[in-house]
């Protein structure tokens, strides 16, 4: 496919010294992938989900994924065992102005997800995860919303 440097598993060998001048400490931790749509669509990424799932609304080809944030929507699945929807993963910065989303968004990292899960109401998928029930506690970010729950691996706050 086509993967960028920091996409690639080889960019994980690299010395932490080389690695530090192409991304940040934080970023080191939560690795993102680079997809795209064409080549990658189909490809399965985590044990529940397909890299299309993940890609931006306008239909552009480039889709950023945090193998991090997979982790932990995989493990809401598992959770609940029920499918998990992804309204909105990977945004490129111009769409995600064009929705007015956040102007540092976590969505344009590849960091974020918007989901819901199939036959539950996002307030108790939203409390389960601010219990700590699903994967312990949320070191991210946890956005609250009436029909979706948005989650990601950026700083930890809440809304």
């Amino acid at each position: 496919g086509a993967k960028g440097i920091i996409g690639s598993p080889s960019f994980f060998l690299l010395p932490p010294s080389f690695r530090h001048h192409t991304q940040s400490i934080s970023e080191a931790a939560m690795p993102v992938q680079t997809f795209s749509l064409a080549a990658d669509g189909d490809k399965h990424i985590g044990k529940h989900f397909k890299v299309r799932e993940f890609a931006c609304r306008d239909g552009s080809d480039l889709i950023l994924i945090s193998t991090e944030t997979v982790e932990l929507l995989d493990k809401v699945r598992e959770y609940y065992n029920a499918p998990v929807t992804i309204n909105s993963g990977y945004r490129t910065p111009e769409y995600n102005r064009r929705i007015n989303g956040a102007k540092h968004s976590q969505h344009c990292k590849g960091t974020a997800a918007d989901f819901v899960v199939n036959g539950l109401a996002p307030q108790k998928v939203q409390a389960d995860i601010r219990a700590g029930r699903i994967f312990g506690p949320h070191r991210g970010g946890l956005g609250s919303y009436s029909n979706f729950t948005h989650l990601d691996t950026g700083p930890k706050r809440e809304w």
